[in-house]
């Protein structure tokens, strides 16, 4: 074979390409280095046979529960709270505050005194805060004093999901129209607004609630503040680590057809 590659190579040892040509006689070099050292290898001789490759037997895999793509999709299909029952949560502690068709661009441009100095520009810098409303104007319920899920500190964002999807199939043995989901970035900033207009006290005081929101691929957007005394933000994180300060916020929505968003 060392002959083979010889014969090859020293055919373009001719052509006027002076690269190709430097190439071809480096080759050349180690063949033959190769042949004086180890000797003469054959090129394996065809048998005449055909071997058909048969393809391994495909195993069905389940289905993958896209728990963050489903929250999008089950938010095209709320509806407001009744009176009953948003008196019946609020007896829990349940707050409900609006959230309207508003991208967190626009929202912080309502009022930039409520955000993070320059949290315009970076809004205006990211895609997803730019460009993503609420399909629908609604009402979300939170418990302002049991707003974080236990354990759900310093969790990679599939496993805050699963916990939020925990409560919801708990809450939803009670009142079967009722979900608890995690919020785009948007509405947590709503809700934190609206709860300041009316209290006084801001929503997320010392911590940060993971958005849905994905900023790029792998990262994830979490909003809140580190202190009662800051304004409010968003920062970024990825999606499979957690933070120490970045926690499961669940909210209340209510859905239209409990059969086609269960």
């Amino acid at each position: 074979m060392s002959r083979w590659l010889e014969g090859e190579a020293g055919r373009f040892t001719q052509v006027k390409d002076k690269g190709k040509a430097a190439a071809a006689k480096m080759l050349v070099a180690t063949s033959q280095a190769w042949r004086e050292a180890y000797g003469e290898f054959p090129l394996p001789k065809p048998t005449g046979k055909t071997e058909t490759l048969q393809a391994e037997p495909r195993t069905e895999q389940a289905p993958v529960d896209d728990l963050r793509l489903r929250t999008y999709e089950l938010l095209s299909m709320v509806r407001e709270p009744s009176a009953e029952e948003e008196d019946a949560l609020k007896g829990r502690g349940i707050v409900f505050l609006p959230a309207d068709k508003r991208t967190y661009a626009q929202v912080v441009a309502g009022d930039s005194s409520h955000f993070w100095n320059d949290e315009l520009t970076y809004a205006n810098g990211e895609s997803a805060l730019r460009t993503y409303s609420l399909p629908i104007a609604t009402k979300v319920g939170l418990n302002p004093t049991e707003l974080a899920i236990p354990g759900s500190f310093n969790q990679p964002m599939q496993s805050e999901l699963k916990m939020i999807e925990a409560r919801s199939q708990a809450l939803q043995q009670e009142f079967p129209d009722a979900r608890a989901i995690m919020l785009p970035v948007t509405a947590y900033a709503q809700a934190d607004y609206a709860y300041k207009k009316e209290t006084g006290q801001v929503l997320l005081p010392n911590f940060f609630a993971r958005g849905l929101d994905m900023l790029s691929w792998g990262i994830s957007a979490f909003a809140g503040r580190p202190d009662p005394w800051l304004q409010f933000c968003v920062s970024e994180c990825r999606d499979d680590f957690g933070d120490d300060f970045v926690c499961a916020v669940p909210a209340v929505v209510f859905v239209k057809n409990q059969e086609l968003a269960s």
